[in-house]
């Protein structure tokens, strides 16, 4: 048996003071033009496979994005 590890939680997203390092709208603090959305930002795994809840932070990730390109 082989251990297996998913990187994650390295980009999360809480208020920069409490060490944060995205925003609510995915935005990286301090950069402009970045945003992440993958499994760096969950807080916490799932203990499930990870493709399911990877998916649904990408479709709300692009309806943030979407949204806020509709703004302009």
């Amino acid at each position: 048996m082989v251990p297996n590890w998913h990187a994650s939680s390295t980009c999360r997203m809480l208020p920069k003071e409490k060490g944060g390092v995205i925003d609510s709208r995915l935005r990286v603090y301090g950069t402009k033009g970045l945003r992440v959305c993958d499994v760096s930002t969950f807080g916490r795994l799932p203990d499930v496979n990870l493709v399911g809840p990877v998916y649904a932070a990408a479709e709300v990730g692009a309806q943030v994005i979407r949204e806020d390109y509709d703004d302009l």
